[in-house]
């Protein structure tokens, strides 16, 4: 089948066109909504700005297929092999992508809004400017017997809304997530190694025991993020924002925080061993028994800091504000 005879066929109310060998085909434009394409070959098919509302694409081979600015709204791509394909700012709210191979694919300022990537594969997918509003990428429980978890390493979220979405131990190894909005979002045990969060938004989110290892994170808003127990070994914070942060025993080993806010952050029992805070700013931080062993402090503001029972071997001190600070051994100079 030809995509003129699809066309004929589809125009006198036939939808169904399951299995057909649609290869290549060009149907850019085309009002097909409702149709029913599942397990049908549309490998290198033109599909641009068509409208293809609540269609059956499950199973389909749609590699290399061309999808920008394509209506997908509603639509079932579950099991879709979608690798390498183009949905720039293509709209697939409310659309089931679980399980879909998605690998290499780009969706540059595509609305994924509400969309289902449970199980999905995005590995070196491309989210620069994408919105992912309600969308889900986490189960709340177990399909069968195993859970299945998106796979997101090296994909590019540049930019991409995030906000509250439940992202809980999925993989994030370098992905660029830098200017990504992950306001309020859970991310607890998420691996973000070697991720750039450079200027994202991560206010409120919860990163708790998350793997940061490497991250960088340089002027991002970490307003109010609960970093508890989290590896941010030797990552990258210069200017962040981590007012008022929840950092109770965090692992920040290494890490640059030069002229970092971290006024009223919360640092309990938090390891910062040749950790550099030049510059920064700890006004009101609660760094009781906290190790600080050869910090970098020069220049910082310590203003009415607690640094109860902390561990302060061989910490440069030079130029620092310490009016009203609380030293390891409970008095105020």
């Amino acid at each position: 089948m030809d995509a003129q005879e699809l066309l004929t066929h589809y125009t006198k109310g036939q939808k169904n066109f399951s299995n057909k060998a649609l290869v290549g085909a060009d149907l850019s434009g085309a009002d097909l909504i409702e149709i029913n394409l599942s397990q049908s070959n549309l490998e290198n098919s033109n599909l641009a700005f068509a409208f293809l509302n609540e269609a059956n694409l499950t199973g389909c081979n749609l590699i290399k297929a061309k999808l920008s600015g394509t209506n997908l709204s509603q639509a079932n791509l579950r099991f879709a092999n979608l690798h390498d394909c183009d949905f720039h700012g293509a709209t697939l709210q409310r659309a089931n992508l679980s399980d879909t191979n998605l690998t290499l694919a780009s969706f540059l300022d595509g609305n994924l809004m509400e969309a289902n990537l449970t199980g999905a594969d995005l590995s070196g997918a491309d989210l620069t400017g994408a919105c992912l509003l309600k969308a889900v990428l986490t189960e709340s429980e177990n399909r069968g017997t195993r859970k299945t978890k998106t796979k997101l390493k090296r994909t590019n979220l540049h930019r991409s809304d995030l906000e509250g979405l439940h992202l809980d131990e999925l993989d994030f190894t370098q992905a660029k997530l830098r200017e990504a909005n992950l306001a309020r979002a859970s991310l607890m045990k998420a691996n973000l190694e070697g991720a750039d969060l450079s200027e994202a938004n991560l206010f409120n989110a919860d990163l708790s025991r998350a793997n940061l290892k490497g991250a960088k994170l340089r002027g991002a808003n970490l307003t109010r993020v609960n970093l508890e127990r989290a590896d941010l070994s030797g990552a990258d914070l210069t200017d962040a924002n981590l007012n008022e942060a929840k950092m109770f025993e965090a692992i920040l080993d290494q890490v640059d925080l030069s002229q970092a806010n971290l006024e009223r952050a919360r640092m309990i029992r938090a390891s910062l061993k040749h950790a550099n805070l030049s510059y920064g700013n700890l006004s009101d931080a609660n760094l009781r028994q906290a190790n600080l062993a050869r910090a970098n402090l020069t220049n910082a503001n310590l203003n009415n800091t607690d640094l109860t029972e902390a561990d302060l071997n061989s910490t440069n001190w030079t130029n620092v504000n310490l009016a009203g600070v609380i030293l390891p051994d409970g008095i105020t100079p």
